[in-house]
């Protein structure tokens, strides 16, 4: 049998108050043979409602260190993933029943795409034990417009490509791990999208305790240094070889990358005249305005006509 073309993934820790997530994503208008359920715990044990489950491939990581560095956990799932396009969400959300079939279309049509889909939020007062879809839609609302991790849904060669989700020891707890992927992507060059009529919906549960928010600073530290220099790829990550090492002492440069263009080297207005030396201005004056056009333009300057 041919392997699956999406691989979803969803992670726990022994904290997961539902397990129903496994239940809609495995609903799905999708036939159930073009896509597979991964479920990894971070502990040694997976909990009894997934574990037993024939149609989910589950997997625990063994890991007692607190708190949980969850970028394991990801990577786990990326690493042991058959499809072609990962779906990552949340590991107790619900979702529509064709989630699926439009993420597949919309990475059909688009090679380096990088799609978001929206999770809305239930509010305490509007809980209900033994909710369901309807009663979701008819009660969450947008909380966090830029939720990375509600659900994310990009090409398996990408993810490998920027060895996979950040597993430095402060992007544990309460972390930001979306937001990183979501820099790094960028980085890279995807094309990012967030779907317009698609939603994931959260129940409401208890907020974790305020011990696991204590690097959240660390985190944005990186997070900025990433938006600034264009660096994609994780520091510690999937693969060791080419992990990097994290000095949050290093200066940031904050100067635009290397950009080509039809025209040649790209630089902003101003920075070639300010830093290059007059060879460098010289020799890319004629890759911008092609031979013929150059000898004009410069013939003009030289004779002060231009």
């Amino acid at each position: 049998m041919a392997d699956p073309i999406i691989s979803v993934i969803m992670v726990d820790g022994g904290f997961r108050e539902s397990f129903h997530a496994v239940d809609y994503f495995s609903e799905q208008s999708l036939a159930r043979d073009r896509f597979e359920i991964i479920w990894v715990d971070y502990t040694d044990r997976v909990a009894p409602e997934v574990a037993h489950r024939s149609d989910v491939r589950s997997f625990a990581l063994g890991r007692t260190d607190e708190p949980q560095a969850l970028g394991y956990a990801y990577n786990k799932g990326i690493c042991e993933a058959k499809g072609e396009i990962l779906v990552i969400p949340d590991g107790d959300v619900a979702c529509p029943p064709d989630l699926l079939e439009t993420v597949l279309d919309e990475h059909s049509r688009t090679e380096d795409l990088l799609l978001y889909v929206l999770r809305l939020d239930q509010p305490a007062e509007r809980y209900r034990p033994g909710w369901d879809l309807e009663h979701l839609k008819s009660t969450c609302t947008i909380r966090h417009t830029y939720n990375f991790g509600g659900c994310t849904t990009i090409r398996r060669r990408w993810m490998l490509k920027m060895n996979g989700y950040e597993q430095l020891p402060f992007f544990a707890g309460y972390h930001y791990l979306g937001g990183d992927n979501y820099i790094r992507s960028k980085n890279l060059g995807l094309k990012i999208k967030w779907h317009p009529t698609l939603r994931v919906y959260h129940p409401w549960h208890p907020v974790p305790p305020r011990e696991k928010f204590d690097t959240v600073q660390q985190m944005e530290q990186v997070i900025r240094q990433r938006a600034v220099t264009w660096q994609w790829l994780a520091y510690d990550g999937i693969d060791p070889g080419r992990n990097a090492p994290y000095d949050p002492e290093a200066p940031v440069r904050t100067d635009w990358p290397r950009v080509s263009t039809e025209y040649g080297p790209f630089f902003p207005r101003g920075e070639a005249a300010a830093k290059g030396s007059r060879l460098k201005r010289a020799v890319l004056f004629f890759p911008r305005h092609g031979l013929i056009g150059g000898m004009k333009r410069l013939a003009g300057r030289l004779s002060g006509r231009s």
